[in-house]
């Protein structure tokens, strides 16, 4: 959910560090790259370790590179935490579907992930809007705002900590068909 908030005021944000708009776009840029490739790494990752211990540390890189981006006033630093969050936030992403798949089963996957992913909507959707009202209260400072959503990370850490996956299901054999 926070995600899509660094995407819809990380450019804001980048120049309230000190960037300028082309280094802020080009950030967000660079994160989109790197999600690319954390997609995979996490993907590939729950498909060799336990998927629970894949999310865990996901959450935990989150919660640690999220704090560095919200409070620290060192560019490099800031560009570093922005670029690992790209990796690990977009990661979550193949975590959730393996997860997902491997509770569920094949023939439930399109619906159990339909489901889940249309519950996540209106806090995707409410979190944009909450960043830009903490954003107001805060009197204008998107880092106090990006600050407020480590209580998102530490309640996804939480409920990842009580999280309790169910055997893998087991792919039913091909049906052959007469042709």
């Amino acid at each position: 959910m926070p995600g899509i908030v660094t995407l819809f005021y990380g450019v804001e944000f980048a120049m309230e560090r000190g960037m300028s708009l082309q280094g802020g776009a080009l950030l967000i840029s660079g994160r989109a790259l790197l999600g690319m490739a954390g997609k995979v790494v996490l993907g590939s990752a729950c498909d060799r370790f336990d998927k629970r211990a894949v999310l865990g540390v996901a959450i935990a890189a989150e919660v640690g590179l999220w704090a560095a981006f919200s409070f620290t006033a060192s560019i490099p630093v800031f560009v570093a935490a922005s670029l690992g969050l790209g990796f690990f936030g977009a990661s979550l992403t193949a975590v959730q579907a393996s997860i997902v798949a491997s509770t569920f089963g094949p023939d439930a996957f399109s619906h159990a992930m339909g489901w889940l992913n249309g519950c996540k909507l209106p806090f995707t959707v409410a979190s944009a809007w909450l960043a830009g009202a903490l954003f107001e209260w805060y009197g204008g400072s998107w880092a106090s705002a990006f600050a407020s959503f480590l209580l998102v990370f530490a309640g996804a850490g939480v409920l990842t900590a009580l999280l309790r996956l169910p055997a893998p299901v087991a792919a039913r054999a091909p049906v052959s068909r007469p042709a």
